[in-house]
């Protein structure tokens, strides 16, 4: 039965990491394309500099690695971790978008970046959520073997 437990915890951290994997990867890819539109296009006139672009996506990218770190050398703590990230990830998304946003059509996609805001902590809760519940059987789990030893 322990081993069954501790294969679902498994299971459930690495869903976790990858919801965390996915706002990695898709950081990573921002900042390579931000790059390439800055050596191709450098004519473009944009409201953000591609390179500031890259720059803030490769700092996010690096801090949703750190947060899968801790998630697997630390689950205790990527409840609050994920979360914090996840909560500065989004201001830093809607920050930009209202100092930035000057295009006519930034009002008439505020709701779909609502829309993706949720679901972004949607994922991160269903994978938080799946996560704790795993550490918690480890704990009911570790009490129960603490008792049969004693």
């Amino acid at each position: 039965m322990s081993a069954t437990l501790t294969m679902s915890s498994r299971r459930r951290l690495r869903l976790l990491s990858l919801v965390i994997v996915w706002f990695c990867v898709e950081n990573l890819a921002r900042a390579a394309l931000s790059l390439k539109q800055a050596r191709e296009l450098a004519d473009l006139p944009t409201t953000l500099s591609p390179h500031y672009v890259a720059a803030i996506s490769a700092g996010w990218c690096a801090a949703f690695a750190a947060n899968l770190a801790v998630v697997w050398l630390r689950p205790a703590w990527s409840v609050p971790v994920s979360l914090i990230v996840m909560t500065l990830y989004q201001a830093n998304l809607w920050l930009n978008r209202l100092a930035f946003a000057q295009s006519s059509e930034a009002g008439e996609t505020a709701g779909f970046r609502a829309i993706l805001t949720a679901a972004s902590f949607a994922a991160v809760a269903a994978g938080l959520a799946l996560a704790r519940r795993g550490a918690a059987e480890r704990g009911a789990n570790n009490t129960k073997d603490t008792r049969t030893e004693g």
